[in-house]
């Protein structure tokens, strides 16, 4: 990580890995240029010490709308959701055939 400070003490300008934030505009862009650069070497540091023990699935991910699915997940996904459906057209068949059954038992009775 290279930091420099470069100005005076009324304006002061701070760069990291050539990002710049200046102390007048706003005191608080140096420590969010620094805690996202400790934030990202920190989940660097984590996925590294996780591949080296072994601990990462390297299967792909795939991003649909505000999730992402491996492809096993994605597979079960779609079985409940076909078994689901499945399961509601059964449900609009028989009550289908029952609504059928009833007029026909109406009709019999005029």
């Amino acid at each position: 990580m290279n930091i420099s400070v470069i100005g005076n003490r009324y304006n002061t300008n701070y760069t990291v890995d050539n990002k710049t934030a200046s102390h007048s505009n706003d005191e608080n862009d140096f420590a969010n240029l620094l805690s996202s650069k400790e934030r990202l070497h920190n989940k660097i540091e984590e996925m590294r010490t996780n591949i080296e023990a072994g601990k990462v699935d390297f299967d792909p991910v795939f991003q649909i709308g505000g999730k992402a699915y491996t492809q096993e997940e994605w597979e079960k996904l779609l079985k409940y959701v076909d078994e689901v459906e499945e399961e509601t057209q059964e449900a609009i068949e028989a009550e289908q055939t029952m609504k059928e059954s009833d007029e026909a038992t109406k009709s019999e009775k005029k």
